[in-house]
Formats: C-alpha cells, structure tokens, sequence
C-alpha cells in the first residue's frame, strides 16, 4: 500500500533566502524569516536583494520554506533559481507561483546594474511573495523537517 503524504502546508515557520553569485558560492544570506514567524494564507514577505547594497550581481538565489501540514507532519518547499542576468527577459511576471510562494510585485532593476534595460523585471530584482499555508499553527516541538517532504508544487492552490 501506497501512503501520500500531504504536502500542502497549514503554517510557515521559517524562510531562508540564499543569493549565490554565478559559480553557485553564497554571497548573501538572509534569515530574517528564519526563527519567530507563524505565516498563514496570504501572508505576504520581502526579499532584498545583495544588489540593492552592493555591486556584486547575483547569479541567482535559493529559498527554503519549512511548515507543517494538517496532521502536523513537517513539509518543506525548497527551490532555486538561476538569472541569466539578461536585462530583456524577465524571470518572472506578477502571478507566477514555485510551491507555496506567489510572486506579487518586483521592483526593477537599476540603470547601474541593467543600463539597456527594456523590461523591468529582467535582472535581479526584489519580489514580494505570497506564502500559501490554509490555518495558523505553530510547530515548536517539531523540529527541522526531514528532505522525505519536499513540497514540488501546487501553483493552483497558492492563493
């Protein structure tokens, strides 16, 4: 028999923002959602980029979501992201979903950094996204979820 595991999660209890540079090495890390939250449906969250206090431009950025689910089993939605730093071609547009997240809104990236730039959402920039869990509950004896659980993606459910 074949059990299925509900990945669709009830509550955030953490976010982890890496940003690597081209060759995948972190050049910023970013914990501020790491400890202390309780995100439900609909909760929205930011993300600075390295690029908005540096000049060292990202070759792309990891996010690691950790929540529970209805049965208070832990789930995670772990994803990647690369940039082809081409300042033409956007990496996403307002709606699209990875998992439990939905991009909102993205603030364009600079004339420094994208001098040519036609579309605005083209290079690095910072979205604000959509954390997707249904009902509040707080996981303190849980502990990290295990890598059995990843969460591959529900875009239609993420609203």
């Amino acid at each position: 028999m074949t059990t299925t595991l509900d990945t669709v999660p009830v509550a955030v209890y953490s976010i982890q923002f890496l940003e690597v540079d081209p060759d995948f090495n972190v050049i910023n890390q970013d914990s501020s959602y790491v400890r202390d939250i309780d995100f439900v449906d609909g909760t929205v969250f930011t993300y600075a980029s390295i690029i908005e206090t540096s000049t060292t431009i990202p070759g792309g950025m990891n996010m690691v979501l950790r929540g529970v689910n209805a049965a208070g089993d832990p789930v995670r939605n772990v994803f990647t992201i690369t940039y082809t730093n081409d300042c033409g071609v956007p990496t996403f547009e307002v709606g699209d979903s990875i998992g439990w997240v939905i991009f909102e809104d993205f603030v364009p990236a600079s004339e420094e950094t994208c001098p040519t730039r036609t579309i605005a959402t083209g290079a690095p920039t910072t979205p604000t996204a959509v954390v997707v869990p249904t009902a509040p509950r707080r996981p303190s004896e849980q502990g990290d979820p295990s890598t059995e659980s990843y969460h591959r993606g529900r875009g239609g459910a993420c609203r």
